[in-house]
């Protein structure tokens, strides 16, 4: 576990490893909180409930 904490740490110092993970995470924000993306998974939420 703590060898795993290790590198991960060595892995995420890497510049251009943080800018894909920074860039992937802000992918992910920026669709689920797009108005569009959230209007269709409300309606499938209520389909599901109907």
């Amino acid at each position: 576990m703590a060898l795993a904490f290790v590198g991960m740490r060595a892995y995420l110092k890497n510049k251009t490893t943080t800018f894909t993970v920074a860039v992937l995470f802000g992918l992910f924000v920026g669709t689920v909180t797009n108005p569009r993306y959230r209007a269709k998974l409300d309606f499938k939420r209520n389909e599901m409930h109907n």
